[in-house]
Parts: C-alpha cells; structure tokens; sequence
C-alpha cells in the first residue's frame, strides 16, 4: 500500500503537524486539558511516521516534543528538542518549517526570560522566512 511505502502522506503531514501546534496553543491560552489530548494524537501519529522511516517528519516530531516539554515546564528537555527541530528542519531543506521552530524557539525563551535566545530565534526566523520568499 502507499502507506507502507510513504508513511505518513505528504499532504496529510503538515496538516497533523499543524493541529497539534495549534491543540498546544489552545491548552496554553484556555487550560483545557482536551487540548492536550489531542495535541498528544497528533504527536503520536507522527512519531508513527518517524519510526516507519519518513525522513521528512522528524523535524514535525521534534518541535511537538518541544512545545509539549515546554507546556510542562521540562525546560532543558524543550531546549534539547528545538535543537533537533532546528537541525532536521535544516538538514531536510525545509527553511519555512525551519523559520518556524526558530519563531517557537524564540517566543518561548522571550517567555522564561532569556532575552539573548529570543532575540537570536526570532533573528534567525526572519532571515529564514525571507529567504523563502516572505516579505514585509
């Protein structure tokens, strides 16, 4: 089957990957633990793809491992997993995903305080989401 063969479709990927970062938001901003549920779901069912060998998730799977450490407060965990989102999202050539870890990347270190790493993130996503073609 196509499955077998491609694990994880291209089209549906960043589609899960997306309702997960968008699930982590939702639990930040109302509480609700449902949001987590479901964030986990979406994590789970791409941690699926990585272990069946789609090379071109693992960058989805380590920034949903970091956004799910950071909403626990596992900081040196998070820290661990933006850095492996930054280095498969750039290795793979996907500078558009690329320039969003570092935009997660850096709002998150804006919130513990660490002015020096937001800045360098948020620094970095501009650069990148620029030489992808976003403008203004």
């Amino acid at each position: 089957t196509i499955e077998k063969a491609q694990p994880g479709l291209y089209g549906l990927c960043p589609t899960i990957f997306h309702n997960g970062l968008a699930c982590i938001s939702m639990m930040r901003e109302t509480g609700n633990n449902k949001y987590t549920v479901w964030a986990r779901r979406f994590a789970n069912t791409i941690k699926k793809w990585v272990d069946k060998g789609n090379p071109n998730v693992k960058h989805y799977d380590a920034l949903l491992n970091a956004e799910l450490a950071a909403l626990f407060g596992k900081h040196s965990l998070a820290m661990r997993f933006f850095g492996s989102a930054i280095l498969f999202s750039g290795s793979g050539g996907f500078k558009n995903d690329q320039a969003l870890v570092y935009e997660r990347f850096g709002e998150y270190n804006l919130k513990q305080g660490n002015v020096n790493e937001a800045k360098y993130g948020l620094e970095q996503a501009i650069q990148l989401y620029e030489a992808w073609g976003a403008h203004g």
